[in-house]
């Protein structure tokens, strides 16, 4: 499915790529400063780890600040698109946190079934591996639940062949346009 539009889950051995942005503009920073992408990287790395995934590559793009569209660079989105395909790699986690549109759009640039997730998606899925009680799994399933919220929004309105305003983008009819991408 589109980036955000399922629930988070993540099978124990699924491949994975890393890719992290190292941004100079100190307004665009989402860690502190004395956090280097390296180090940055390197627990994204212990962190798939965790949650079972088997990293089989990392990569980072130093820029001012985010592409609005796709996080990363066009250029490094191909080499990354390149890399995952070589590698066979499942699972792309961004170490930044994506908005909706950018998840969605890295992954219809990546294809195929790789799925594109965030750290703060690993980091629920691995809350939800560890959860034990009853009282453990529905706090998991009420942070995925706010976490999700604007994505299943994004892609109600945009993602699923609707435009901004929620109108069916595809004219009056039976059928439709887009979103059959289960």
């Amino acid at each position: 499915g589109a980036f955000g539009s399922d629930d988070i889950t993540i099978a124990l051995g699924s491949t994975a790529f890393l890719m992290g942005v190292d941004i100079k503009r100190h307004r665009y920073k989402t860690l502190g400063s004395l956090w280097t992408v390296d180090d940055s990287l390197d627990e994204l790395t212990r962190l798939c780890e965790t949650a079972g995934l088997e990293v089989r590559g990392c990569d980072y793009q130093t820029m001012q600040h985010p592409n609005p569209s796709t996080f990363i660079g066009p250029g490094k989105l191909d080499e990354l698109r390149e890399r995952v395909q070589h590698l066979r790699v499942e699972t792309v986690v961004f170490d930044d946190e994506l908005t909706p549109a950018q998840g969605r759009n890295v992954q219809e640039r990546i294809g195929g079934s790789v799925r594109v997730i965030d750290r703060t998606m690993l980091i629920l899925q691995i809350f939800a591996q560890r959860a034990r009680t009853r009282e453990a799994k529905l706090q998991v399933r009420a942070a995925r639940m706010r976490y999700m919220l604007p994505r299943l929004t994004t892609f109600m309105t945009t993602g699923a062949g609707m435009d901004a305003k929620g109108g069916s983008a595809g004219g009056g009819g039976s059928g439709g346009g887009g979103g059959g991408r289960g």
